[in-house]
């Protein structure tokens, strides 16, 4: 974990210089649109990084075994829920 911890980061701080700033677990609020219907959006993003110049990326890293792609059945607890899924979809 340590080895793949030094990785993620020497790619970050290649692609966004030395002296980026990475923020973990950042909050994200707001709303938006689905079908005709405005929701709230709540959620973190895993890493959000800054560089010197502005520049900014989302890491956002996924960890389940399970396929985002499938529907919640009340007798299949192992599949994700729709909101979960309109998460992913981006």
């Amino acid at each position: 974990m340590v080895e793949q911890s030094r990785k993620i980061d020497k790619e970050i701080r290649d692609k966004y210089g030395d002296d980026c700033m990475i923020l973990s677990e950042k909050k994200v609020t707001g709303s938006g649109v689905f079908g005709n219907d405005s929701i709230p959006i709540v959620g973190k993003m895993d890493l959000f990084v800054v560089s010197r110049d502005g520049r900014m990326g989302i890491l956002d890293f996924k960890c389940s075994p399970k396929e985002y792609t499938e529907f919640n059945e009340q007798e299949d607890p192992t599949k994700y829920d729709p909101a979960k899924i309109r998460t992913f979809q981006y």
